[in-house]
């Protein structure tokens, strides 16, 4: 399994975020491009139509990580994982 995001992690400000990374196989996420016709259809099914706007609209925010801002989501996803 991978990590597959709506909107490329060449964007910063949704790089992380997690309605817009999802987990996904290896055939969809890279073969597939991302499969991004179901990737949308499951975003609305889990959180509405709205996402898809919401997630178009925070792409286009440019964002520059602090070295504090990636050590706290180390941590989160340190606990996260370490929670399971």
């Amino acid at each position: 399994m991978q990590c597959g995001h709506f909107i490329p992690r060449n964007h910063n400000n949704t790089r992380y975020d997690e309605d817009n990374a999802k987990t996904q196989c290896y055939r969809c996420n890279c073969i597939l491009g991302g499969n991004m016709d179901v990737y949308a259809f499951r975003l609305v099914q889990d959180y509405g139509q709205q996402i898809l706007q919401e997630l178009q609209d925070k792409k286009n925010v440019l964002k520059s990580w602090t070295v504090e801002e990636l050590e706290d989501i180390i941590n989160l996803y340190t606990q996260k994982r370490n929670s399971i």
